[in-house]
């Protein structure tokens, strides 16, 4: 369908057009800041997948960033986990608690 120059019709191509690109960068950006921000590396490819292939882009770069943030919480678990237990260490160290209180609580943690 061919729209004369003249009538206007040029003009709705060309916002329809800068409207669709628009649309096909904004989630690239938003992805790019994204990974950054968690830093997942490297920000520009995860933004170069989502512009060319918009749907599966999303759906990779979302379950790599799940991923990512599950292993950051399974070491910050861990991290706990060693941190209280150093402490329940100094307790028995000091004499506040026994032995039994030490391992109960050690084997409770580390499970």
């Amino acid at each position: 369908m061919y729209l004369d120059p003249g009538s206007g019709g040029m003009l709705i191509q060309v916002i329809v057009a800068l409207v669709v690109i628009l649309l096909w960068i904004i989630p690239a950006v938003l992805v790019f800041r994204d990974a950054k921000k968690n830093k997942i590396d490297p920000p520009v490819l995860w933004a170069i997948v989502v512009f060319f292939a918009i749907i599966i882009g999303l759906v990779a770069y979302l379950i790599v960033r799940n991923l990512k943030r599950g292993k950051e919480n399974e070491s910050d678990t861990t991290k706990s986990n060693t941190d209280e237990l150093l402490k329940y260490k100094e307790l028995l160290d000091k004499g506040v608690i026994t032995l039994d209180d030490y391992n109960t609580k050690k084997k409770q943690l580390l499970e």
